[in-house]
C-alpha cells in the first residue's frame, strides 16, 4: 500500500460474533538514495581546474532531484553531472543534492565533503 490512512474491519465468525473498525496509518520514510563520485579529496592545483563524475543514483518513488547546490559556488560547483573545482581552491566545500518528496517518499537531502589540499 501507499503512504496514507487506511480503515480496517473485522467481521467474526461463527461463535465469534461482531464487527471492529479500526485505522491505521503508512508514514512517508526518508528516500534512501546516495550521491555516487569516485573520490571526495583532492590535491591542490595552482594551475588547473578539475572535475569528475558525480550523479545521484537508488532514488526511489519516481522522485525527482532538485538543483546540486554547494557551500561555496564560486569554486566548487556541479553541471550536468559533473563536479567542478577551479583552480587556486583549497579548502572544503559541502554539496548537497535533494530528492523531491512523492506519495511514499519524503523529501530528502543527502550531503558529501569535497576537501582540497
Amino acid at each position: 500500500k501507499n503512504a496514507g490512512s487506511y480503515k480496517v474491519s473485522v467481521t467474526g465468525k461463527g461463535k465469534y460474533a461482531g464487527t471492529v473498525t479500526g485505522t491505521f496509518k503508512i508514514f512517508k520514510v526518508s528516500n534512501p538514495f546516495t550521491i555516487k563520485i569516485k573520490k571526495t579529496s583532492f590535491d591542490y592545483s595552482e594551475t588547473e581546474d578539475q572535475s569528475i563524475e558525480i550523479k545521484a543514483a537508488g532514488v526511489k518513488g519516481n522522485a525527482t532531484l532538485g538543483k546540486w547546490r554547494s557551500s561555496d559556488r564560486k569554486n566548487v560547483y556541479v553541471k550536468d553531472g559533473m563536479l567542478y573545482i577551479k583552480k587556486g581552491f583549497k579548502g572544503t566545500a559541502t554539496i548537497s543534492v535533494r530528492a523531491h518528496g512523492t506519495k511514499n517518499y519524503k523529501g530528502t537531502t543527502q550531503r558529501i565533503t569535497i576537501t582540497v589540499e
